[in-house]
């Protein structure tokens, strides 16, 4: 982790930092919306069985 410490304060770190934090919000959005979308299917075939 040290090395990378390095690296990243030579790019311009709120950018890079707001991009990582927006790229973690989108992917975690999208998982969290598939997930409870299989969730509730799953729910939704359990009742009717």
């Amino acid at each position: 982790m040290a090395p990378q410490a390095k690296v990243v304060t030579r790019i311009p770190t709120p950018f890079k930092s707001m991009m990582m934090l927006l790229r973690g919000v989108f992917i975690f959005t999208i998982f969290k919306e598939e997930f409870t979308h299989e969730h509730r299917e799953s729910a939704i075939q359990a009742d009717i069985h």
